[in-house]
């Protein structure tokens, strides 16, 4: 096979969370007086992005130093609005049957309490725990920069060539890139496919696809 390793991220790709993730960020600004990103811009700004890349993009656009609580008060939030959240249609049955033939883990620039919380309440931990969650806190930078796919590489004992990555965002598929691994860009789950597909195209990705089944018929096409 080409690959040994696939790479999942976790909010918009196997878990149906990119609006209710960006909603508490959009109102954890609003908490701390910043007003200027409502969802919409929320959405379309600061996608994939780190809570560290978001305060300081705050804080070179506004002038405003978001102080530590808006971590903490973003996690409440998030906490409170993903308590009904869902899988991602299809990815259940794409990762159960990728784990047959690949080894499997996420990667993840989330907080790593909310992603661990995400992979538990969509019974996706039955797939991925500690040992294959890699989150931005277990590394210098997160994406876009390559640091985290070369440490779950690592991790998993995977040389980075052999690694084939699923991502939603254009900062992860640029992270991917970086690490020199093929990436499949990913709009099931995006508030706005038509415009994220050419966003994901840019970024780097190898293919851009609409649903789970047809990741899964590409990478068995990658085998064939």
């Amino acid at each position: 096979m080409p690959y040994d390793l696939i790479i999942f991220d976790c909010d918009g790709t196997l878990v149906d969370s990119e609006y209710l993730n960006n909603k508490a960020c959009a109102d954890a600004l609003v908490r701390h007086g910043v007003t200027a990103y409502p969802l919409d811009t929320v959405l379309n700004h600061f996608g994939g992005m780190t809570m560290a890349n978001i305060s300081q993009i705050v804080k070179d656009e506004q002038g405003v130093q978001l102080p530590p609580e808006f971590v903490t008060d973003f996690v409440e939030l998030a906490r409170v609005y993903k308590k009904d959240m869902l899988a991602v249609a299809g990815a259940l049955d794409a990762v159960d049957i990728l784990n047959r033939s690949y080894k499997i883990c996420v990667a993840s620039n989330g907080e790593r309490s909310l992603v661990k919380e995400s992979l538990r309440m969509t019974g996706l931990n039955a797939w991925f725990g500690d040992d294959k969650m890699f989150t931005r806190i277990q590394v210098p930078q997160g994406k876009p920069a390559p640091d985290l796919f070369f440490f779950a590489a690592k991790e998993m004992g995977v040389d980075p060539a052999k690694c084939l990555v699923i991502e939603d965002s254009p900062t992860g598929v640029k992270g991917g890139v970086a690490a020199g691994m093929k990436v499949i860009g990913f709009t099931g789950a995006t508030h706005d496919p038509a415009a994220t597909g050419p966003l994901l195209s840019a970024a780097g990705a190898a293919v851009v696809l609409p649903s789970w089944p047809e990741i899964l018929h590409y990478i068995n096409g990658l085998t064939a």
